[in-house]
């Protein structure tokens, strides 16, 4: 219902892990999920962190995006956030608008490799525009740095 990774969206409902390289890519270390079916068959999935994360791989800037994010959404369902992004105007309405995705999710079940391009939130806003051009490169200054490390 909304711009979601499959490989999230999967080990959530059927608790199936990602494999890559060889490697179990799992949440299981960071988060535990109970999950309940209601009478009329949903399920809900309700996510709790698992103790204390090292945030020392995050900028400061990640810190309190990640913080914001968690402060303004972090209460809500999914269904609350289905709405929200759903609403007119919004990223996500507007993708599926442009990209005539209603019919496709009809035909072919609820799946596309459409990306949404956040930078369209800062069109009209030099300043931002600015800051996040900085914030893109010091993130890649900083994984050169990891590389060489």
């Amino acid at each position: 219902m909304g711009p979601v990774a499959e490989e999230l969206c999967n080990e959530l409902k059927f608790d199936q892990s990602l494999v890559q390289n060889g490697h179990i890519l799992s949440l299981d270390n960071y988060i535990e999920t109970k999950k309940e079916i209601s009478q009329e068959g949903t399920t809900k999935i309700t996510i709790h962190k698992k103790g204390d994360f090292d945030l020392s791989k995050f900028s400061a800037f990640e810190v309190e995006l990640i913080d914001n994010v968690i402060d303004r959404f972090g209460s809500y369902t999914a269904s609350q956030l289905i709405k929200l992004l759903h609403e007119k105007n919004t990223l996500w309405h507007q993708l599926v608008t442009d990209h005539n995705l209603d019919l496709n999710f009809k035909l072919y079940g609820k799946k596309s490799n459409h990306t949404i391009d956040f930078s369209h939130l800062i069109k009209d806003d030099e300043i931002m525009q600015m800051a996040a051009q900085s914030a893109f490169e010091s993130m890649q200054i900083q994984e050169e740095f990891d590389a060489l490390s």
